[in-house]
């Protein structure tokens, strides 16, 4: 087995042409196998080579790094999750208060906006609500001054013409 690693060496060292003072780690392949190795002169005229399959070298960085892309596969997924449900509380509210808007904007007065959350989209919510409730109030005036007459109070031309044509409807 020495004769085989003396012989790995100084193929290896022919083959890289390197100054052996100098040297310090090697990668080469032995019977197919992927070997690193590091040689160093020692103070007492001694050689120490050392020799290994890069796979073992390498074994427990890979098994690391393995699981470090596991935790950050998990924790990217977290976040990614927790991005979309906020998003979706944040433009759930938003999404409702634009459709209640568009009613009252075709003329449905109808409408009650209503909100559950305390934060900058509930005062939207209810500045919308307020103005809502201000429009009804001020159409019922209108239509009241539209269909009265405003010394008497008595139902004008108006209101008469709207009652007959409810009347012929039926």
């Amino acid at each position: 087995n020495s004769i085989d690693e003396n012989i790995e060496f100084v193929s290896v060292i022919e083959n890289y042409d390197v100054d052996i003072d100098n040297a310090n780690l090697y990668d080469y392949e032995h019977n197919g196998v992927k070997k690193r190795m590091c040689y160093k002169p020692l103070n007492n005229g001694f050689d120490l080579m050392i020799t290994a399959p890069v796979s073992e070298i390498d074994h427990d960085r890979n098994v690391m790094l393995a699981f470090m892309a596991c935790i950050t596969a998990v924790i990217c997924g977290a976040f990614i999750a927790v991005t979309i449900i906020v998003c979706r509380n944040l433009v759930r509210p938003l999404r409702k208060l634009t459709e209640e808007t568009k009613k009252i904007a075709e003329g449905d007065m109808s409408v009650e906006i209503q909100t559950r959350t305390q934060d900058e989209v509930g005062e939207l919510a209810g500045s919308f609500r307020d103005m809502a409730e201000k429009l009804r109030v001020y159409i019922a005036r209108i239509n009241k001054l539209a269909n009265t007459d405003s010394l008497t109070g008595a139902d004008n031309k108006t209101a008469y013409d709207r009652k007959a044509l409810s009347n012929a409807g039926r």
